[in-house]
């Protein structure tokens, strides 16, 4: 049995799998098993995974037919044998010591889950940046820690992503814990719900993985394709959170969350027939879902515009009215913005007209002295005491010059 199980679902991804089975099969820490899920690919993904396995004896394969990566990463828990788990994605790659760190630091710990820090790779443009929202670093008090020590943060500590963190299989049997079986957003349930029932959190300050963008993947014509998944995923992530008796105590930063994906949903979708199913959704269930008074905003200080966003939904007459509402909002803070800067170039205006006279004053003050001096000097040269002094240095002069 080994000490961790890495499972990874696979799907058509031919072009990057050699480089994240590498940066596997390479670690400095050996006690591992890679379970690939061949989630129904239909290129080269099964060969090349056949072609690892034949070398490495760590490897396993399963193959099912594309039911998305949610249901493969709970096909792989059903085979795990080991003490902690990883859920690592195909596209993704990895530094040499990250399962070794990472188990170090659970064991060290007694910690459920040990979460590492990441990084992003542009694979269009060949670079590394870094972002806050991998690790939020900040809302970390100390480690360990749990949910008790930062109940308006524990949603937003990290993404909502499987990939940067190693979780204890047995923590996993005891709450039951599941992907959901969606097309998108099958991980926020489960990262979210273990977070929140952990005991010990852990972490290593580390950037292990590399967290790979610009596939060619697109994220939006998917969400587009079903656009409740996210609500899916909040509903159940309540229902469980409600059933443990936590709910009140993480509500604020649970609908904070909530309200930061509803507006990128809001405003990421491509059709109007999906931005339809959402609105009439929200229109609907917006309210009783998120237990809301949309008068009281003070709770939300920190997501206000976002707030009012839904709040115009659930208040709204019909999509249309919603849209026309939202355009003439639009409208207006351009006005606002035009003005301001209308403003702003007047006020420039004005002072460079300033500076300008006073640029002009000191040139004609300067002149004036200019014109003193030259005077002086001309009555300094037609006078008597000047002359005289000329005549009397006349010979010394002469032999200065001689000399030189």
């Amino acid at each position: 049995m080994a000490t961790v199980s890495v499972i990874i679902p696979v799907f058509n991804a031919e072009k990057y799998i050699s480089t994240c089975i590498e940066s596997l099969i390479s670690q400095s820490y050996s006690d591992f098993e890679i379970i690939c899920v061949d989630d129904g690919s239909t290129d080269n993904s099964p060969r090349i995974l056949q072609q690892y396995m034949s070398m490495d004896p760590r490897i396993k394969i399963i193959e099912q037919k594309n039911q998305f990566a949610g249901n493969a990463r709970n096909t792989g828990m059903e085979v795990a044998s080991g003490k902690y788990c990883m859920f690592l994605d195909v596209d993704d790659f990895f530094e040499k010591n990250m399962i070794e760190l990472q188990v170090r630091q659970i064991e060290r710990d007694h910690a459920d889950i040990c979460i590492c820090d990441a990084d992003i790779y542009d694979d269009q443009a060949g670079t590394f940046r870094k972002s806050e929202w991998l690790l939020a670093k900040s809302y970390i008090p100390h480690v360990p820690f749990n949910r008790e020590e930062i109940k308006d943060h524990i949603f937003f500590i990290k993404t909502p992503a499987a990939w940067n963190m190693i979780i204890s299989s047995a923590f996993i049997k005891e709450h039951a814990l599941k992907f959901q079986e969606t097309k998108n957003t099958n991980d926020l349930y489960f990262t979210y719900a273990a977070l929140n029932l952990a005991q010990k959190i852990t972490v290593v300050d580390m950037v292990l993985v590399h967290y790979r963008i610009g596939t060619g993947s697109n994220l939006q014509s998917g969400n587009d394709k079903s656009p409740l998944d996210f609500c899916r995923a909040f509903l159940k992530l309540k229902e469980l959170l409600i059933e443990k008796g936590i709910f009140d105590e993480v509500k604020r930063g649970y609908i904070s969350l909530y309200l930061t994906n509803f507006e990128y949903h809001m405003f990421t979708l491509q059709s109007v027939q999906s931005f339809e199913v959402l609105y009439d959704y929200f229109k609907e269930n917006g309210r009783q879902e998120l237990e809301l008074d949309c008068h009281d905003v003070e709770c939300f200080c920190n997501n206000k515009e976002r707030f009012k966003l839904l709040c115009d939904v659930v208040d709204s007459d019909s999509m249309s009215g919603y849209l026309y509402s939202q355009l003439k909002r639009e409208r207006n803070k351009l006005e606002n913005e035009r003005e301001k800067n209308e403003a702003v170039l007047i006020r420039m205006k004005l002072d460079n007209e300033n500076v300008l006279k006073e640029k002009q004053e000191q040139i004609r003050q300067l002149k004036n002295e200019i014109g003193d001096l030259c005077c002086d000097l001309y009555t300094v040269n037609r006078s008597i005491s000047f002359r005289i002094g000329r005549i009397i240095t006349y010979i010394p002069r002469k032999i200065r010059d001689l000399l030189n």
